[in-house]
């Protein structure tokens, strides 16, 4: 029953990040040429945290012997890049909470869409 949850929440969790890599990259194109670099470096430091967490997952389990921690990495690794994500989109475009609503239910679509492509989870 934990397996099937997880695999949901992770196709959630890629799809909503699919569609904030979309809005990033529209927000960033908006922006001046030169500042493009700095949009992608602030990026990439807002993963720094998720790098190291799922290090340290890692390794803890290797450590103490959790037999699943790949099932918590499957969960982790998109839930981080969602949240660096949502950060850097909001500092670059702005918060809205109707623009928000909005990208929530594209992400529920194309979620929708991935496992009916697949014939369920």
């Amino acid at each position: 029953m934990l397996v099937p949850a997880m695999k949901l929440a992770s196709v959630l969790l890629w799809s909503y990040a699919i569609v904030l890599v979309v809005f990033w990259v529209r927000a960033v194109a908006a922006q001046d040429r030169k500042s493009h670099v700095g949009h992608f470096i602030e990026l990439l430091a807002c993963l720094v945290p998720l790098s190291c967490a799922l290090v340290a997952m890692v390794m803890v389990g290797a450590v103490i012997g959790i037999p699943s921690v790949v099932g918590f990495l499957f969960i982790l690794l998109p839930a981080g890049v969602v949240v660096a994500l949502s950060l850097e989109v909001r500092r670059v475009e702005g918060a809205s909470d109707t623009l928000e609503s909005w990208r929530l239910g594209l992400a529920l679509c194309l979620a929708i869409g991935v496992i009916a492509g697949r014939g369920g989870i």
